[in-house]
Formats: structure tokens, sequence, C-alpha cells
């Protein structure tokens, strides 16, 4: 039986190409010519001989093109991300120091002012 997050993949990356092929019965499935459902359970097999396809399917997910090419891209896709968010927080860091700066003036200034004597009067 195929784990949840091996059908999905399956479904969502080998969907138009076949996935399992029958020696004895020299056809070729795809997913959704695979799979019958029984008390809760999916079982993949040959709909001619019934042979088990779940080691082929799983020798598919290993092997298959379509699917490494999609995880490079999301692999692609997090390195992009994770720069992006190195600089939001380089940027964030820069924006942190100079309001810290900012309020020190401000403050300075402030106290600076409280000690400054009123002007004399001649």
């Amino acid at each position: 039986m195929l784990s949840d997050s091996e059908v999905r993949v399956l479904a969502v990356h080998c969907f138009d190409h076949a996935v399992a092929r029958c020696d004895d019965c020299q056809r070729d499935y795809k997913i959704i010519e695979l799979g019958v459902e029984v008390l809760g359970r999916r079982y993949y097999f040959c709909a001619v001989c019934r042979l088990d396809f779940v080691d082929d399917l799983r020798l598919h997910i290993l092997g298959c093109p379509v699917i490494a090419k999609g995880l490079h891209e999301r692999i692609e896709r997090s390195r992009q991300l994770m720069k992006q968010s190195d600089g939001l927080v380089l940027s964030s860091a820069v924006l942190a120091a100079e309001s810290q700066a900012l309020c020190q003036r401000v403050f300075d200034t402030k106290r600076g002012k409280r000690h400054v004597p009123p002007p004399s009067v001649a």
C-alpha cells in the first residue's frame, strides 16, 4: 500500500505518463488507471493478471525525471526565498539600528535642552 504522500507525488507529477508496466500483459498504466479501494485501503495492480504494482510505483517515484525536475524547481524556489528572507532580515537589522540611533539622538537632544540655563535678562 502506498502512503498518502507517495500517492500525492504520483498524482501531481505523473498524471500524464505511464507509471507502471506489466511485463506479462505488455501493458503500461497511468496512475489514474490503477488502484482499487477495498475497505478504505487502496491497492494498485494489473487489471488483467492482478500483478501488484506497489514496488514498481515506488521505483517510478525514485527514477521519474518529471518528479526530479519538480523537486529541483522546488529546491531552487526555496533557495531564492531563503535568500530574500536573509535580505529582509539584514534590512530589518539596519532599520532597527538606524531607529535606535535616531531615538538616542532625540533623547540626547531633549536631555540637553533641560540642562540649558535660561537666557539671562540684562
